[in-house]
């Protein structure tokens, strides 16, 4: 009876077919999916951390951030583009959908590759004159590899969900984490942070093979596999979305990682970097909602724009916007208010980090509301306009980083969320006023819907 009520209920104010039933069915799927992929991380990196001990936990954190930034040199905007035009497409054009895949795939092979080999010839010097530990470079050479896998993982993953195929790619997000979680751990747990390193490796090799397995008979059935023949001809797609688009991706993780790194080169870095590592992890969750909504809103703009349904596009930006904010709130405060039972979760000087945990969780509020912004200019081909508001945020970042990282961590948190403060309120000032003067970008104002076929 009550399960009748609530169908009812369901059905009534979500009709199938309209906007709102999309992003909620989308979204609810991938949020099920990156859900039980953050609480699996979370979970994974507290067992590391008790295992290795804050010291050599500080890094383990490191050496992943180093590949982690890196991986945006060899990714090259190619995950993005992917998950563009194959929801432009798919229905439009596939085989030009199945061409832009074989594209992204294939220069994704090549700049792996590329990147992988250069990173392990050059792993001695960038462990002593990048951090400062000579002693890491073994660990950064094993970890090498790593970033031609993440680059034909994140192609493989956004022709899923360019395709909307969010119920596979809930389960496969979960899966691959599990994966990765499971074999870093269980290496940590047998042969230390060397055996950490290569779990995750092995992980994510494995994580490619289950992919292409899953996805694979995904884009056959939507008649848009991966097609190699002819690919040069989408060659623009690179210069006019993809080299923006990694050009952003350059104004976060790398800045990211520089200001982790005058962090780490102090005398106490590695505890230090251990605490803001165990803090960022789980200010992940406060993310996953709104980034769930994000990766869910990407295809559905672009399928919109290909549509050139302007009012349905805006209704799409206006209520995506609100459910971010709401998500990010609704996941942060929670964690702000639990933050120091959260931090000793870690193990002995961990409980410190509190308040590390806290500005990290207040950032990720702010960073949730921009977040569809940036998803709604990547539809429409935008690009150049993102990138230039990450430069202000990179160089506002790397300022406030660059006073505040000799209080530590908590140091580097105040310059998060003092970033974030201004980015939005240079994101925002940039939808109120320059995009007002290009009617085809407009956002509709912000209003609650009162009826049930305000968002149809």
């Amino acid at each position: 009876m009550a399960f009748s009520a609530i169908r009812r209920h369901l059905v009534r104010y979500l009709p199938p077919g309209t906007l709102r039933a999309r992003v909620a069915s989308g979204a609810t799927w991938v949020l099920l999916g990156m859900g039980a992929s953050q609480v699996v991380a979370a979970l994974s990196s507290i067992v590391i951390a008790r295992v290795l001990g804050k010291e050599t936990f500080g890094e383990f954190g490191m050496v992943r951030n180093t590949i982690m930034m890196l991986g945006v040199l060899a990714g090259l905007g190619l995950g993005l583009t992917t998950n563009k035009f194959v929801a432009q497409f798919r229905d439009s054009d596939p085989p030009r959908a199945s061409r832009v895949l074989g594209l992204t795939l294939t220069l994704g092979v090549i700049s792996g590759t590329l990147v992988s080999a250069g990173v392990a010839l050059a792993a001695d010097y960038l462990a002593l004159q990048t951090l400062n530990a000579a002693h890491l470079a073994p660990y950064i050479r094993i970890c090498a590899p790593l970033l031609l896998m993440s680059v034909v993982n994140g192609v493989q993953m956004a022709a899923i969900s360019g395709l909307e195929q969010f119920r596979v790619l809930a389960w496969l997000t979960a899966v691959t984490v599990l994966t990765v979680a499971v074999a870093s751990a269980v290496g940590a747990w047998g042969w230390g942070i060397q055996g950490a390193l290569c779990g995750t490796v092995l992980g994510a090799f494995v994580n490619v093979l289950v992919l292409e397995a899953v996805g694979a008979p995904l884009r056959r059935m939507r008649s848009v596999p991966v097609a190699f023949r002819g690919i040069w001809q989408e060659r623009g797609i690179i210069f006019s979305f993809a080299v923006p688009s990694m050009f952003s991706g350059l104004m976060v993780g790398p800045i990211t990682w520089a200001a982790l790194r005058l962090l780490f080169i102090r005398p106490d870095g590695p505890g230090q970097t251990a605490l803001f590592n165990a803090a960022t992890q789980i200010r992940a969750l406060a993310l996953f909602v709104p980034g769930a909504i994000a990766q869910v809103v990407m295809p559905m703009f672009s399928n919109l724009q290909a549509g050139v349904d302007a009012g349905r596009y805006q209704r799409a930006v206006r209520l995506s916007s609100l459910a971010c904010l709401a998500a990010g709130l609704a996941v942060a405060l929670p964690l702000i208010i639990a933050s120091p039972q959260i931090m000793g979760l870690f193990g002995p000087g961990f409980s410190g980090g509190w308040v590390v945990l806290c500005l990290l969780c207040l950032a990720a509020v702010l960073q949730a509301t921009n977040t569809v912004i940036g998803e709604a200019l990547a539809a429409l081909n935008k690009m150049w306009w993102g990138f230039l508001l990450n430069c202000l945020w990179a160089a506002e970042f790397l300022a406030a980083s660059w006073l505040l990282v000799r209080h530590g961590a908590t140091g580097l948190g105040w310059a998060y969320l003092i970033s974030y403060v201004l980015h939005t309120i240079q994101v925002w000032v940039f939808v109120l006023f320059a995009i007002r003067r290009h009617p085809e970008w407009r956002v509709a104002p912000v209003r609650v819907p009162v009826t049930s076929g305000e968002w149809a």
